[in-house]
């Protein structure tokens, strides 16, 4: 993620001209080799972790709370926060739409970015507190990793040096813009032949990844959490995607078939011509520069008034989010261009709590288009675009129809006031491949694996909401320092399909001296066919690996089981490198035994029917 700086308000801080004079110096992150010298001339030290103070005899430790208390009061604040009246006014007022708050377009978002700064915020907040008066009369220097410690008042001489920000890969605009007129141009003639869509699917962006055909089991490309469903979808009449394309990559842009015409060829209803149109005539014009002057009234208006200081740093990343909220009312006034243009009965999507799929489900539902969604991944108690208050109803849209694994996820959309019209269990998409798999999977071979060692699959994850980064980091360096100490074993790698950039994962593996592994973008099914054991921090694969009755190491660092799997008796526990490796060798000497009891019933629950036949349920619901 890019983190943009507010700069509405400034900190009340003194900032200092030389940093290498600082007095005191406060530790939230590891230096870096080129700030040794700060710790050499700092009088006095305060740190969260003593082994960033190198054996200095001047550093103080200072505790720190559970990363599960910092996602839980993140997470309440957030839920809280649009209900707060600030002068007669609040989120749910402005900035607004057609009456319709915006908080609601990024409130998924916000999970992410505050609870690491929110961390931060609180370590910081308590070290400052207990710095003696002498150390408060001199010059500090803090060494943080978010873009937002800055904000805490004080009146101290401080100065931040911030490293570590996670950063999404540079876009280079001039392929993207290329890519969208092109497309839009083009679309506006093809979608004239377009008259008979009756029905559209969202067009899910994922990088497309190996995909195994759901009967034939031949090696194919395309998109593992929806193909299986649009093969069947596409087949029935009047049913079209609403397609846009992206370039990937970090903005690589090759101009061939796919990239202009599409995936779904004659099926597909172009986007881009309804958005520049909105673009073109609404950009620059009266709603958003209204929008605008909401955004910047209500954020002035908490700032002001707002005391705690931890709701005041999430108001600036609220505020930060702005652009993505202004995209998200062009794409709403391109939607109802095109519900007004078409009379389309049904709208469906993967991900109903995204700007992109929330900006055409809202004049969807206007227009009377039945909206519905089918759930892609793991559902929990701690999931933001599942979680609500009883206060959010009149106030956000929730689809007519919500589509989910199991019972137990549906009682808890209820319990966590997710107000879809109807709740309905399908079972998941994507298991329906898995009763021709288990009986096939032998014949078929993965590339980069040419030998019969037992497999340790690894799915990975590019945001974590708790630890950040340095949680993330931590993770795959053991799994690749494990990969030297387990040679009759091999290591493989799933990255998760948003992480293109696999350097990230060599530069660990070559710091760790690593070597024998594999990274892969093979089918995962496959690979959960052939695996020994899966290890996972909190992907929703975990409960994929219950369905093939394959073992389930949990690397729960954090120590918060954010997705219950230690819970419901179905994950091992391993909090670091020494009890992961414990439970590997566990596993492999036959000690550590899956519970099938926990397993079967955790299917029951959560995974629902696997019997070939959730495309064809979802189907008949939907279109009935």
């Amino acid at each position: 993620m890019i983190f943009s700086e507010s700069k509405q308000t400034k900190n009340n801080s003194k900032k200092l001209k030389n940093k290498d004079l600082a007095k005191t110096l406060i530790l939230l992150r590891k230096p870096r080799k080129e700030e040794a010298s700060l710790l050499q001339k700092a009088e006095t030290i305060h740190t969260i972790n003593e082994q960033w103070c190198d054996a200095s005899s001047n550093c103080t430790l200072h505790p720190t709370l559970s990363d599960e208390t910092y996602f839980q009061e993140a997470f309440q604040l957030i839920q809280n926060f649009p209900h707060k009246i600030y002068s007669g006014n609040s989120l749910l007022n402005e900035p607004n739409y057609k009456g319709k708050s915006l908080f609601y377009f990024t409130r998924f978002i916000l999970i992410n970015r505050f609870t690491p700064a929110l961390k931060e915020y609180r370590l910081l907040e308590g070290i400052l507190k207990k710095l003696s008066e002498e150390e408060k009369s001199k010059d500090v220097v803090v060494l943080n990793s978010s873009p937002y410690s800055h904000y805490i008042e004080s009146k101290l001489r401080i100065d931040f040096i911030t490293k570590g920000v996670m950063k999404a890969g540079k876009l280079n605009k001039k392929a993207y813009y290329m890519l969208f007129v092109l497309r839009a141009f083009l679309g506006f003639f093809i979608n004239i032949f377009r008259s008979g869509t009756k029905h559209i699917f969202l067009f899910p962006q994922v990088e497309p990844q190996p995909l195994l055909h759901r009967e034939t089991l031949k090696m194919e490309s395309g998109n593992p959490i929806t193909d299986y469903y649009l093969e069947d979808f596409l087949k029935k009449k009047g049913c079209f995607v609403l397609e846009e394309r992206f370039p990937v990559n970090e903005g690589s842009f090759d101009l061939n078939r796919q990239n202009l015409l599409g995936r779904y060829g004659k099926r597909s209803l172009y986007f881009e011509p309804y958005l520049l149109k909105a673009i073109l005539f609404n950009a620059k014009g009266a709603v958003l520069k209204n929008i605008a002057h909401q955004e910047k009234h209500i954020f002035d208006t908490i700032n002001k008034h707002e005391a705690n200081g931890a709701i005041k740093l999430l108001n600036h990343i609220q505020y930060d989010l702005r652009a993505l909220r202004k995209l998200g009312v062009l794409r709403m006034m391109a939607a109802e261009n095109l519900y007004q243009s078409r009379k389309i009965k049904t709208t469906g999507c993967i991900d109903e709590y995204s700007v992109k799929s929330r900006s055409v489900l809202y004049p969807a539902a206007i227009s009377g288009s039945k909206t519905y969604a089918i759930q892609h991944g793991s559902i929990h108690k701690n999931h933001m675009g599942y979680s609500y208050l009883k206060e959010d109803k009149e106030h956000c849209k929730f689809v007519d129809q919500l589509f989910v694994y199991g019972q137990d996820i549906k009682n808890l959309l209820i319990a966590q006031n997710n107000f879809a019209g109807e709740t309905i269990v399908s079972g998941q998409l994507r298991a329906d491949i898995i009763p021709t798999l288990l009986k096939k999977h032998t014949q078929l071979k993965v590339e980069g694996l040419n030998d019969d060692r037992p497999m340790i699959l690894y799915t990975s994850q590019p945001v974590f909401s708790v630890g950040g980064s340095e949680i993330r980091d931590a993770i795959n360096r053991d799994f690749f320092a494990l990969s030297k100490e387990f040679p009759d074993c091999k290591f493989v790698l799933k990255p998760h399909p948003r992480e293109t950039d696999w350097t990230y994962f060599e530069k660990i593996a070559m710091e760790v001296g690593a070597t024998d592994y594999l990274i892969t973008q093979a089918d995962l099914y496959l690979l959960l066919s052939k695996c020994t054991m899966m290890l996972t921090h909190c992907s929703s694969v975990g409960a994929e690996a219950v369905n093939f009755d394959k073992p389930l190491v949990v690397q729960d660092y954090p120590n918060i089981d954010i997705m219950d799997y230690i819970k419901d008796g179905i994950g091992f526990k391993a909090s670091d490198k020494n009890e992961l490796r414990k439970v590997i060798s566990g596993i492999l000497e036959g000690q550590l035994q899956l519970n099938e009891k926990a397993y079967a019933n955790y299917r029951n629950r959560f995974s629902g029917p696997i019997d070939g036949q959730v495309c064809t349920r979802i189907l008949n619901q939907v279109l009935d």
